[in-house]
């Protein structure tokens, strides 16, 4: 299928190709988002300094105007833009799903014969052709994902540099080995997902057999229900399985993230008394 040759540079191309005003917005909202936590980071601790200057009488209250303003851009940003965000999703969606029907329905046309008696093509078309706009459409917003989290963690990590190198290189340290952590369980969550798809294709085609109209003089000369209703049971039974381990790791290593990042903010936080006391840095 046209999805397994396309590498991550032509598949941006292609995406772009049926969707470039909505993929240019995405890509630039994506940037602008990425930045919003460092934004939010730099306009509070001005906000909350200049408020203590003029608390303490050292300063005039227009100093507070400015970071007020840029505080209200914030929430208009981080509030309004996710609706727009989503309708232009919503338009590009119903243009991919136009060009990638059309397509799957030439491809299907000439799908050699072979392919179809052949189990491996049957799982790999079943699994990606299932629910192809969502997949399609998914791939794009993977790859935005990276880029916010790339863009994000890098406007972050330069402001902890500037303020305190070591407690960025502490970061640093600790995210690489849970970066390559997740990349190995996303591996073989993957492999676990295929070998989930495949039992599913194999039961639904059961569930057919036992199911639909169109078999019931079969199943009536055979006799095979029963066979097949335990065959059926097994199946689901396993592909049930594989389904919670896979989810099992996913919130395991959620909640694993969650607590080194915890542990890693506190840690950063005792780092950084020392210097609030000699006044190297303010409160904000």
């Amino acid at each position: 299928m046209f999805f397994n040759e396309l590498n991550l540079r032509r598949f941006i191309l292609f995406y772009i190709k049926i969707n470039g005003k909505q993929a240019l917005f995405n890509v630039g909202y994506t940037i602008l988002n990425a930045l919003m936590p460092a934004f939010e980071t730099i306009v509070l601790a001005n906000f909350i300094n200049s408020a203590i200057k003029v608390f303490e009488g050292k300063s005039d209250t227009n100093i507070v105007v400015a970071p007020i303003v840029l505080l209200l851009f914030y929430a208009f940003f981080t509030n309004f833009m996710p609706e727009v965000s989503e309708l232009v999703d919503l338009k590009a969606k119903n243009k991919i799903t136009i060009f990638i029907k059309k397509i799957l329905l030439e491809k299907k046309t000439k799908l050699e014969y072979f392919h179809v008696e052949n189990a491996e093509d049957q799982d790999l078309i079943n699994r990606v052709c299932s629910e192809p706009i969502e997949m399609f459409m998914n791939g794009f917003k993977n790859i935005l994902t990276t880029a916010y989290l790339i863009v994000s963690s890098m406007s972050i990590l330069f402001i902890i540099f500037s303020i305190q190198p070591f407690s960025g290189i502490a970061i640093i340290c600790v995210t690489i080995p849970l970066f390559c952590i997740s990349l190995k369980t996303g591996r073989k969550n993957y492999e676990l997902s295929k070998e989930h798809q495949k039992i599913k294709r194999q039961y639904s085609y059961i569930s057919e057999m036992l199911m639909n109209r169109e078999y019931a003089n079969e199943r009536t000369l055979f006799r095979y229900s029963d066979v097949f209703r335990k065959k059926y049971s097994d199946m689901y039974n396993d592909a049930f399985k594989i389904e919670s381990k896979i989810e099992k790791k996913r919130y395991t290593n959620m909640k694993s993230g969650s607590l080194v990042t915890l542990i890693l903010i506190f840690i950063i936080l005792l780092i950084l008394i020392p210097s609030l006391k000699s006044k190297t840095i303010t409160i904000g």
